[in-house]
């Protein structure tokens, strides 16, 4: 199966999922990397609700989405599951530290999660740690068109209602035009450069 078919699977199947606990993993990696940016954006004295926070938070998103597709075009592909897990895992324990709430289920299922993986990695079942790998990747451009676009309507909530970010909203009336369209201008802006570097990944 060539990468572009491959792609073009994984990305429906996190769709249409999104909302579901089967990619909940994926999501949660999305949230995570999307709520270290507001942090940062909050260190640089940017409010979370205005224009500059959120542009910074879905272009940098954007520019790590094209990054991991760069690095699964490499043998480096197979570690992006397990370096995913890890961070998701990392990051979930600062905020524990932080917010003093602990979720023993949800880390428990984390860290099983993370020691299956580090068994595909030590087995060298590459083909599977492949798809894991485009599971993460592709979280980031359904985490934009959710938070670009979907959230805008209510019915997407069975796909969107589990995302908390919505970046459309503080566009709304900018130039007197209406955030759906402020969203749909920036979803077609984000997702150039994911599309481009598509082809041409591991098989």
């Amino acid at each position: 199966m060539r990468s572009e078919e491959r792609s073009g699977i994984v990305f429906l199947f996190v769709l249409f999922l999104w909302g579901t606990p089967v990619t909940e993993p994926f999501r949660v990696f999305a949230e995570y990397l999307s709520k270290f940016l507001f942090d940062f954006s909050d260190k640089i004295k940017l409010n979370e609700e205005g224009i500059p926070a959120n542009i910074l938070n879905f272009v940098f998103l954007c520019i790590i989405g094209v990054l991991l597709l760069l690095l699964s075009k490499t043998k480096f592909v197979t570690v992006i599951p397990l370096l995913a897990l890890q961070l998701t895992i990392t990051v979930m324990v600062i905020y524990i530290l932080r917010d003093y709430i602990f979720d023993t289920k949800r880390m428990a299922v984390y860290l099983v999660l993370l020691v299956a993986v580090s068994l595909l990695f030590a087995l060298r079942k590459e083909k599977i740690l492949i798809w894991l790998a485009d599971l993460y990747i592709f979280s980031i451009p359904v985490f934009l068109l959710c938070g670009l676009l979907l959230k805008n309507f209510n019915a997407m909530n069975f796909i969107a209602g589990k995302q908390t970010v919505s970046y459309s909203e503080c566009f709304n009336g900018v130039f007197g035009i209406n955030g759906i369209l402020w969203g749909l201008f920036w979803l077609i802006l984000v997702f150039l450069p994911l599309i481009y570097n598509i082809p041409g990944r591991r098989k």
